[in-house]
């Protein structure tokens, strides 16, 4: 009986057994991608986890108190624990705050809603075409988004705000995405060194305009149709003087104000804020995410938050 030659059968053997070692490697290798990719999606996970509920805890600490804070960010200093009485620092139409919370890092933005212009009140007192021209005069100091101009649209509800029978039922502009096709959200909120495209135009509150915290381009435009261009004038110098007086105090130094002109300042000023935004940008390793809170509260300064909407993208 022959037997094959001793050599190719050795030769077969080793070669099987690196076929088989070739496969485990494989198994292994396989096994060993799952692994890294179950371990950064369950880290994904808790990331994740953490950063809702650090955003939730944010929102329901800080909603209601917007108002308060800026006002302690005006007056600069705090003695035994309460606010000083005098205000060092000019008025703040909004307030940035970082912080760092389980490895993400977090930038909050506090605004007041009500020193930026009104787009709804706006609609109503000016034809769409003269509403898109002063958004753009108003946004134009903000840069711009990718190189090119922020495209401003001004996008309403069709048919009005809820039908001619009630027209009340719904805003005309109920978010920014109606306003600007192009900007991202970095792009509204803006940077500590860079003014954001809503830093003077938003879309929630009554309409009322802060004349303490809002720039003179918003209140010439929340103004402008009521009173004619010297009271306007002299209604901003006689703020430039003390903005932290009372409404009813900057009137009453005013020159040759009859009780109409004051009534008409009345309905598209106020000195107290009711409605404000919560940004919070959150930062990961990969990407960020930006949540913003509009809050219209009950009461001026209360913690209160009354009624508030999302926006988160």
């Amino acid at each position: 009986m022959r037997y094959g030659d001793p050599s190719r059968q050795s030769g077969f053997v080793l070669l099987m057994t690196l076929v088989l070692l070739l496969m485990s490697v494989v198994a292994l290798a396989g096994m060993a991608h799952r692994s890294i990719i179950a371990a950064l999606d369950s880290r994904t996970a808790v990331e994740d986890l953490q950063r809702r509920w650090a955003i939730t805890s944010i929102r329901s600490t800080l909603v209601g108190r917007i108002e308060k804070l800026l006002d302690i960010a005006e007056r600069g200093r705090v003695e035994n624990g309460m606010s000083s009485d005098e205000y060092l620092n000019a008025p703040m139409s909004q307030l940035r705050v970082s912080c760092r919370l389980s490895g993400i890092d977090y930038e909050l933005v506090l605004t007041d809603e009500q020193a930026k212009l009104n787009l709804n009140h706006l609609l109503k007192s000016d034809n769409r075409h003269k509403a898109r021209s002063i958004v753009r005069r108003l946004v134009n100091r903000s840069g711009s988004v990718g190189g090119k101009p922020a495209a401003v649209n001004l996008l309403g509800i069709a048919g009005g705000m809820g039908g001619s029978k009630n027209r009340d039922a719904l805003p005309a502009i109920g978010s920014y995405s109606q306003v600007f096709k192009n900007a991202s959200p970095d792009h509204l909120v803006g940077r500590q060194d860079a003014i954001g495209l809503a830093a003077d135009i938003t879309c929630w509150g009554d309409g009322k305009v802060n004349l303490r915290r809002a720039s003179d381009e918003v209140v010439r435009y929340a103004c402008g149709n009521r009173v004619g261009h010297d009271l306007l004038r002299e209604l901003l110098a006689e703020r430039k003087r003390d903005p932290y007086r009372g409404l009813s105090g900057i009137l009453g130094a005013l020159d040759k104000v009859d009780d109409k002109q004051k009534t008409a300042l009345k309905e598209c000023l106020t000195d107290k804020s009711t409605c404000h935004g919560l940004w919070i940008i959150s930062r990961g390793r990969r990407r960020s995410w930006h949540n913003l809170a509009i809050s219209t509260g009950r009461g001026a300064g209360g913690s209160d938050p009354g009624q508030w909407s999302e926006f988160g993208w």
